[in-house]
This record gives structure tokens, sequence and C-alpha cells, in this order.
């Protein structure tokens, strides 16, 4: 529950560090398209996150939203999304000094992204941190010593059809079982943990949106 608070935390974030960005960083002759760079930027963050948190390589598309020497790098880096996050908050840095942001609006930012670190290690915390063994052995030894034994109780009162109601029970409870496996481990790639895919899309989508808002409004006018 907590990891999937931390993404939903993440989502929100995104879209006010994007929201930000659009509006809080000054335009020369149409929009500053160091905006685009930032949201492109901030979609290969999350996706590398989620690559990150998995114990994967990010994907090539990351390719298509940072330059190719950069992305090259990430073999050289034992945390690939926090660098990218440091090389954002150097572009709007250049951009303080070049006049386009001032002291506040630079502090809103960095605010945000704070909050989108403290978001990131929360997920590492619970990425790096298994579940004690006794926790994972002790509920299938059980399991499996009811499994063996519940034939035995049944066998007087169904008779013939003990094979068939002990196998029911017994995937019941290997199925409960495995599901608590899953949710011990969050982010790695199973249909009983957060959809990390799914959610770095519709981030993706709303930071596209965003964008084309912003572009549409400053052709316009």
């Amino acid at each position: 529950w907590e990891a999937r608070t931390l993404w939903g935390a993440m989502v929100n974030s995104s879209r006010s560090f994007a929201r930000q960005v659009l509006t809080l960083v000054e335009d020369d002759d149409g929009i500053n398209p160091v905006k685009a760079i930032l949201l492109r930027r901030h979609v290969a963050y999350v996706k590398c996150l989620s690559a990150h948190l998995k114990g994967v390589e990010p994907g090539d598309e990351i390719q298509m939203l940072i330059p190719r020497e950069e992305f090259e790098r990430r073999r050289d880096t034992n945390n690939f999304p926090n660098d990218l996050l440091n090389t954002s908050a150097a572009l709007l840095a250049k951009e303080y000094q070049a006049g386009r942001l001032d002291s506040i609006r630079l502090a809103r930012l960095e605010s945000t992204m704070v909050d989108l670190s403290n978001c990131q290690g929360g997920m590492e915390r619970i990425a790096n941190t298994p579940l004690p063994y006794p926790y994972v052995a002790f509920p299938r030894l059980f399991i499996t010593l009811f499994c063996l034994i519940v034939p035995i109780g049944l066998v007087e009162t169904l008779g013939w059809f003990t094979p068939l109601a002990s196998t029911v029970v017994g995937f019941m409870l290997l199925a409960i079982e495995k599901i608590g496996t899953d949710l011990q481990s969050p982010f790695r790639a199973s249909e009983h943990v957060i959809q990390m895919n799914a959610l770095c899309e519709n981030i993706e989508r709303n930071l596209d949106s965003m964008l084309r808002g912003a572009q549409e409004e400053s052709k316009a006018s």
C-alpha cells in the first residue's frame, strides 16, 4: 500500500512539475524550447525509475527522450534516474542564469523536485528492504502441512469426494500465499503488484497533453 501511495504522489508531483515548468519559465519568441526538453526528460525519468526499481535496463525508447550520449552513460552510474533529475535541475539553473526564471520561481520548482526525490527514495527503501525469510518460509510450511493433513480429517465425512475437496482447499490457500509473496516485492513484474508501466504511460500522456496545450496557446497569442 505504501508503494502505491508513493507512486500516486509521483504522478501528482509530475503533473505539478510540468505545470510549473510551463507557467513559471519565461518564453522569448514563442514557447521556450527548454520546456519541451524538461517535460521529455521527466518522462524519461519516470520510465528509468520504473526500470531501476525492477532491476532491469531501461528500454531503448529512452533514447528518443534524452541525448544519446547521456543515455550511454547509464552503465557508469548506480542510480541513473537520479542523474536525470540532477541534469534537469541544472537546466533550470541555466534558465535562472539567463534571466528567464527568478529565484522565487526556481525555489518552487526545486521544492517539487525534492518531492520527486522523496518519492524515489521511499520506493528504493521498499525495493531494497526484503521481508525476513521466516515471514516467507513459515506460512508456506504451514500451508503445505495443512494440505497434507486436511484429507485425513475429511475422509470420513466426504468419502470419495475427499481428493476433490482437498485439492480445492489447497489451491485456494496456495493462491493466497502466492499473492502474498508477490506483494512482498511490489515493484517486480507480476499481475498482483503495481503496474508501473501503466502509471508511466499515464504520466507521459498527461505531460504530452499539457505541452500541446501550451504550444497551441503560444501560437494563438
